[in-house]
């Protein structure tokens, strides 16, 4: 018996056949297809709560600069284990928020966290040099004048890469 009669005799269970095996490599796809979309769908939720994240945890940073006496602490009236306690938190966060965010986000988009990050950091730095500086010529009024402008500086660039970043997101999830 050759194929053709095969197909010629037995042609409804081969059609049979066929859509069963049509049938089983179309469900097979689609479970690929579907999880692969749910991997995705996924993976944009929680790159979304971690800049969401970020977002809230370098608003609370910015804030904390804001809202720190800082000729209080020029003039030592707060040891350096209490600056610690009030600042190193803020910051940790931030930075933790900032390795995840790694994860998510390729070193170009990345570089734009990264930058922010850094500014709040230098922030910090100012402020401990200007808190340990011992040069007589520099008063507790120079040392607040110099670093509120300091701080200034710094959160009007950190404000330019945050719009910048926001459209480079918007772009990215669009």
């Amino acid at each position: 018996m050759t194929i053709k009669d095969l197909f010629i005799t037995y042609w409804s269970q081969v059609t049979l056949i066929l859509l069963a095996l049509g049938y089983l490599v179309k469900r097979i796809l689609d479970i690929k297809s579907r999880k692969t979309e749910i991997n995705h769908s996924l993976f944009q939720q929680n790159r979304i709560i971690s800049v969401k994240t970020f977002f809230a945890r370098y608003a609370k940073a910015e804030l904390m600069w804001h809202q720190l006496t800082v000729y209080e602490i020029l003039d030592k009236k707060l040891s350096a284990k209490e600056l610690d306690k009030i600042i190193f938190p803020q910051l940790n966060e931030l930075q933790e928020t900032l390795l995840e965010l790694k994860i998510y986000f390729d070193d170009d988009h990345h570089k734009y966290f990264e930058q922010l990050t850094k500014g709040i950091l230098s922030i910090n730095d100012r402020l401990l040099n200007l808190y340990f500086n011992s040069d007589p010529e520099m008063n507790t009024v120079t040392k607040g004048n110099d670093y509120y402008s300091f701080k200034e500086d710094i959160l009007k660039k950190n404000r330019l890469i945050m719009n910048e970043l926001c459209l480079k997101i918007r772009c990215l999830f669009n």
